[in-house]
């Protein structure tokens, strides 16, 4: 098996990106439905802002930990999740995968709620920093490439995992 290479790895993580807004819509229909047959007022920007981090999750540590090993995404792009000895990934690290995947997000997904939550406090005018974001991206970015030996992440790395084509 080859590693697969940045730009399959990118494109599936674009067509993941669009199952998961599916989802989202979804949910933000069956939520709006459910508002206006009930009559029930609620918030729903801060309903799916919430979700956004368990559905992403749970979507990438079910589909990559069963059998085909791969997200939807992945399987489109014909590549899959093994591990560095290009066995089965368990469950485990599959989980510690996506939790490290996503350790920027989960910056860069706080840093973007509390500036649209407007929050007032005296941390308001660190919040609104633009150098805060553009150091996060930074960040990001160097954490999503492939830099090791392998084609592998850092996330890869430390999950004991790599991204193969089959």
């Amino acid at each position: 098996m080859n590693a697969s290479g940045v730009w399959r790895r990118l494109f599936a993580r674009i067509l993941d990106g669009v199952f998961i807004l599916s989802i989202y819509a979804l949910i933000g229909l069956v939520l709006e439905v459910m508002r206006y047959l009930l009559k029930i007022e609620f918030s729903m920007h801060v309903i799916i802002l919430k979700l956004i981090p368990i559905i992403s999750y749970l979507y990438y540590i079910i589909l990559e930990s069963y059998a085909k090993q791969a997200s939807l995404g992945k399987r489109a792009m014909n590549i899959k999740v093994v591990t560095s000895k290009e066995k089965k990934p368990s469950f485990t690290n599959i989980v510690i995968r996506t939790l490290l995947w996503s350790g920027p997000s989960i910056f860069l997904y706080t840093y973007s709620y509390l500036v649209f939550m407007s929050v007032n406090t005296i941390f308001e005018s660190i919040f609104n920093s633009k150098w805060i974001f553009e150091f996060l991206l930074i960040l990001s970015m160097i954490w999503w490439l492939p830099v090791f030996s392998g084609k592998r992440t850092i996330y890869d790395k430390l999950s004991d995992t790599k991204v193969v084509s089959y």
